[in-house]
């Protein structure tokens, strides 16, 4: 129920963000001026992270667990998943009705966005990921290749290619002009649940 913000080197007081019940993800805007929660009620908060002010609520008819949140680069969107499978992106800056991602199947488990904003990349439980540009949201690209469970997935910074994690125990570069096959990683005994490529991108 409580997300606790602390300076690094020690000084200050921390600075507490209450929700009503467990919290199960947390991260900050790029410019570190604001935290987004995810909780198991289904709300997602926006709040200052100086503490100062009231959070903003983003929330639908959804009572499931929120799982994860993501900032967009500039902050203005947030991305956020769900344990019913739905994801969502949302305007930071007030409430309202967000982008539905994904297709009718639903079973997204993971996303992320790309490092310009205009993709958003989300893996589903059924093994396939989706990447759709949010000014055409209708249209969407899928990857295939995984047979488990995608838990995660994260472009290059230059925004060509895609790392995938999952349950079948892989990980996955993909390039994302459609050129060639994905590289596939072996070597976990389990399921993969992270993958990010170096800062450079080189590895």
């Amino acid at each position: 129920t409580l997300a606790r913000i602390v300076s690094t080197d020690g000084s200050g007081s921390a600075t507490e963000l209450r929700h009503p019940l467990e919290l199960w993800s947390a991260v900050f805007s790029a410019d570190g001026k604001r935290v987004a929660t995810a909780s198991r009620d289904g709300t997602v908060w926006v709040w200052p992270s100086d503490g100062i002010g009231k959070p903003l609520a983003l929330e639908k008819s959804i009572r499931a667990r929120a799982n994860q949140v993501e900032f967009s680069p500039d902050g203005a969107r947030l991305l956020a998943t769900y344990m019913t499978g739905e994801g969502y992106v949302w305007n930071t800056s007030e409430a309202g009705n967000p982008l539905v991602l994904g297709d009718l199947r639903g079973g997204i488990h993971s996303g992320a966005f790309s490092p310009d904003g205009a993709n958003v990349a989300t893996g589903r439980k059924d093994g396939d990921i989706l990447v759709q540009n949010l000014k055409n949201i209708d249209q969407f690209d899928v990857l295939r290749g995984h047979v488990g469970q995608v838990n995660s997935v994260s472009f290059s910074l230059d925004g060509r290619r895609l790392i995938s994690g999952s349950d079948d125990g892989t990980a996955r570069i993909w390039h994302l002009d459609g050129t060639g096959q994905s590289l596939v990683l072996r070597g976990h005994s389990g399921a993969v649940k992270g993958a990010v490529f170096s800062p450079d991108g080189s590895k």
